[in-house]
């Protein structure tokens, strides 16, 4: 690096601010989220009326989900605790809900990755419990000609 060139600080790494915008916001955002890829491949694994288990691929150890209704923003909906496994079953849902799951990494360095895109999947429909009472109390019916 030459003598008169401006320097960008961006976490511990500094970049040239000869490279164009979106390049450098990339950059920095490798350098913030370190080497730490986003999981992939997320996947329905089973689901019924108030849980949906999804499974998802990672290289990293740690993984954290987060859920909620459909649009909501990660990280402002249900969190899991960092887990181990590739798998989470969300439970205690709404029937006949739609829901958008997002899972991140934790790498070894303690960098963590960004969110993986959503994934969405509804709750099965539960059980209708429909107040209904008859009483056998009228009049006998007849047939009408």
């Amino acid at each position: 690096m030459g003598s008169g060139t401006n320097m960008l600080p961006c976490g511990n790494i500094m970049f040239s601010n000869r490279f164009i915008p979106a390049l450098f916001v990339w950059l920095c955002a490798m350098a913030v989220h370190g080497q730490c890829t986003v999981p992939g491949n997320l996947n329905l694994l089973n689901r019924s009326s108030n849980h949906i288990k999804v499974g998802f691929t990672s290289s990293a150890t740690y993984h954290q989900v987060s859920y909620g209704t459909l649009s909501f923003n990660p990280g402002s909906g249900s969190q899991s605790a960092w887990i181990t496994a590739k798998v989470y079953q969300a439970n205690g849902l709404e029937a006949s809900t739609g829901y958008d799951f997002y899972v991140r990494d934790s790498c070894s360095n303690g960098s963590v990755s960004a969110w993986s895109p959503y994934f969405a999947q509804s709750t099965l429909c539960g059980v209708a419990v429909i107040p209904w009472f008859e009483s056998f109390d009228q009049e006998a019916f007849t047939q009408q000609s």
